[in-house]
């Protein structure tokens, strides 16, 4: 067996060498993989003050609970948008300093690459 860790056309090739009783053969087809889809986990905030440094931490799986390491994505809180990744384990954390008062908005943005489809996640606080 053999995981395919690309999305796009993949060449397969087969090859049997041969015994005493079958000739060798090689085999060549084509496949189209897809995209995985994926999802970010935001880790709830709570008891936040104006003031405080916080952390916004969470993780980004493939569509089989798998980690996404080193992902590129967005992290936008109150308008102002930062680009942020995952680390080797597919967590992410970004600390932001609360300095005013209300309902914040996070919202992460990942926008996919070659194996992975785009998808976002939200959450607020006050």
């Amino acid at each position: 067996m053999y995981n395919i860790n690309t999305s796009g056309i993949v060449i397969i090739r087969t090859e049997f060498i041969g015994n005493n009783f079958y000739n060798g053969a090689i085999g060549i087809g084509y496949g189209t993989f897809n995209k995985m889809n994926n999802s970010i986990v935001i880790d709830p905030i709570h008891n936040v003050k104006f003031g405080d440094i916080i952390a916004i931490n969470g993780n980004l799986y493939d569509q089989n609970g798998n980690i996404i390491a080193n992902a590129s994505f967005n992290i936008t809180i109150a308008g102002f948008t930062y680009t942020i990744l995952t680390n080797g384990l597919g967590k992410f954390s970004y600390n932001y300093n609360v300095n005013t008062t209300g309902i914040l908005d996070v919202i992460i943005e990942f926008f996919g690459n070659y194996n992975y489809m785009a998808s976002s996640n939200s959450t607020s606080f006050m």
